[in-house]
């Protein structure tokens, strides 16, 4: 059902309730426009499941902070369904980018060319151990912004708002802990 379907008195006053920040009108918007979001989520992210999540955490995210509330009032069912496309393909291309930021930090860190990662558990903590010791080489709030960004997966802006430091300030920490961490695992035999 989308509101485009209503008569025009009745999309109206959910949109005025939408506003007002009742329950059943969100309700309504989330039944109405739920598949559809997923389904354009899916075209950008090609991944169904994480479609959904976006999809949904929008909704939770939406009715949590009352941002229905917070917009100017929609004026048909046309700019209320153009919002919720314009929120739901920012989250999304906020999602490639930070996957694309993650790859490229994985790819950054100790991993010379043409090497291959060990098969067998035992191989795998060796290089956790040579991993661990290379980080104790690092200065703490180097070690600190060198884990949440490639252990926790953090962006610097999240790094720098959970540390109380600027964002520049995250980048040159994490270029030199990278740089630390490279010429140290270098100097290790078989990694």
């Amino acid at each position: 059902m989308y509101l485009l379907n209503m008569q025009s008195y009745d999309h109206i006053q959910l949109l005025q309730r939408l506003h007002n920040g009742e329950l059943g009108a969100f309700e309504q918007v989330y039944q109405a426009y739920r598949a559809w979001l997923v389904v354009t989520a899916i075209t950008i992210l090609e991944d169904e499941v994480l479609s959904e999540e976006v999809v949904n955490d929008f909704f939770v995210k939406a009715w949590q902070k009352q941002s229905f509330t917070q917009v100017p009032r929609f004026r048909n069912a046309e700019a209320l369904k153009g919002y919720l496309y314009t929120c739901v393909k920012n989250i999304c291309l906020t999602k490639l980018k930070r996957e694309s930021v993650r790859k490229r930090r994985l790819q950054e860190i100790m991993v010379p060319p043409g090497h291959v990662v060990p098969p067998n558990m035992l191989e795998n903590q060796d290089l956790a151990i040579h991993i661990s010791r290379a980080l104790d080489h690092l200065s703490p709030r180097e070690h600190l912004s060198f884990v949440l960004a490639y252990m926790h997966h953090k962006s610097r802006k999240e790094i720098a708002a959970e540390l109380s430091i600027s964002e520049n300030t995250v980048k040159v920490q994490l270029g030199i802990a990278v740089k630390k961490m490279r010429e140290i695992l270098k100097k290790v035999k078989n990694i």
